[in-house]
């Protein structure tokens, strides 16, 4: 994940962020199930289009049916980037800022409590955070955004996030004079929970709780052609691309020689990215697009010593210095998604790829210490 990351409650954002929680075992207690849930239900309620209609043109279809296959084969440790409801099917990677006043309370607090996960395991500051929350979702309005962040640490909610978000939020409360709004509601909170735990009545066995499975709302019709004639120009052009070799200033001992840093460069546990063997495999014939993608894909070993990203900026270095145009982006990871699992989505539709793309972007990570020349043929060297 970059260094830097934007302020707003962005879908696209929080599943990378957890995925790679998830991936290098960090200790962050984040329940997997219920962050996949509120993302999608924010999803439907943004109004968003599905990428795939489940309709008679549609359900017979190989691509439609490639989508249902790859949603019962997920693996469950990971949230997939996407999602099927009523059989049409969703993109998570799509840039979805989330706004408070088009989301369900408990969904928006959910992933407003991710989000601020995100910003501190990336050591930026929370109080940025609910400064920029503040107007962008609560309009200005201190006392209605203490409230909210009162009800985030309420001794009956969250209480296994505590000693992460208590004592930041108890912070900014503090520094814009909102002590007193901040002791009226936590005393209301104890008066309305002794109040319901005398009232409520016992529940029979008819009864449901309504809110531990919400039903998605707010669907929206996308015109079947617009879907149908996208699935065709995708289908089209991923075709196009079958046996195609991209063309370059290196020739095909460069470009081994440049990927060797794969097998060279290790982590802090002496793990490459891959194994020698298996760089050998995809890039026998350079940059060769095959006719099939690999069934079993090579999947990069990471810990946090060697993440995705140095291999995003050694991909974006390529290109600049082999390419003649930064549009040929697009067939880079179309290659390595036919040859690496985790760029295989690339694999998944125009869209998606062109989301993808959007993180190659050249930015270095403070991580990395290779020194990429050992690597470049010597006139493209920095």
């Amino acid at each position: 994940m970059s260094n830097y990351i934007d302020f707003h409650i962005e879908t696209s954002s929080l599943l990378h962020f957890v995925n790679d929680q998830i991936e290098l075992n960090t200790p962050i207690p984040i329940n997997k199930e219920m962050t996949f849930d509120c993302l999608k239900r924010a999803a439907i309620s943004s109004g968003i289009k599905p990428f795939l209609l489940a309709n008679v043109a549609n359900v017979d279809k190989p691509y439609y049916q490639k989508y249902v296959q790859f949603e019962n084969e997920f693996q469950e440790k990971f949230i997939p980037d996407f999602f099927s409801h009523n059989g049409d099917f969703y993109d998570l990677y799509e840039n979805l800022n989330i706004s408070k006043r088009n989301t369900n309370d408990k969904v928006f607090q959910h992933l407003f409590l991710i989000k601020m996960l995100e910003v501190n395991s990336e050591k930026l500051s929370l109080n940025g955070f609910f400064d920029f929350q503040l107007y962008d979702n609560f309009y200005g309005d201190k006392e209605g955004f203490t409230c909210f962040l009162v009800l985030l640490t309420g001794k009956y909610t969250n209480p296994y996030l505590l000693p992460i978000i208590s004592a930041p939020i108890n912070k900014w409360i503090t520094d814009n004079n909102q002590t007193e709004v901040f002791n009226f509601i936590e005393n209301e909170i104890d008066n309305n929970k002794t109040e319901e735990e005398e009232d409520a009545p016992e529940k029979d066995g008819n009864h449901q709780e309504v809110v531990s499975n919400p039903s998605i709302v707010n669907e929206v019709e996308t015109p079947e052609k617009e879907v149908i004639d996208q699935i065709q120009k995708d289908e089209e052009f991923y075709a196009a691309k079958r046996n195609f070799k991209l063309q370059g200033h290196f020739t095909d001992d460069e470009i081994r020689h440049y990927f060797s840093f794969l097998y060279l460069e290790k982590g802090a546990d002496k793990q490459p990215f891959l194994s020698e063997e298996a760089v050998a495999q995809i890039f026998e014939h350079g940059l060769l697009i095959p006719q099939e993608p690999l069934l079993e894909k090579f999947e990069l070993h990471r810990d946090p010593r060697i993440p995705k990203v140095i291999v995003d900026f050694a991909i974006h270095k390529l290109i600049s210095k082999n390419s003649r145009t930064f549009r040929d982006k697009k067939d880079y990871l179309i290659f390595m998604g036919n040859y690496i699992k985790n760029y295989e989505p690339a694999l998944h539709s125009s869209k998606k790829l062109i989301n993808i793309a959007r993180n190659i972007s050249g930015e270095k990570t403070s991580r990395s210490s290779i020194n990429w020349n050992k690597y470049l043929p010597e006139k493209f060297q920095d």
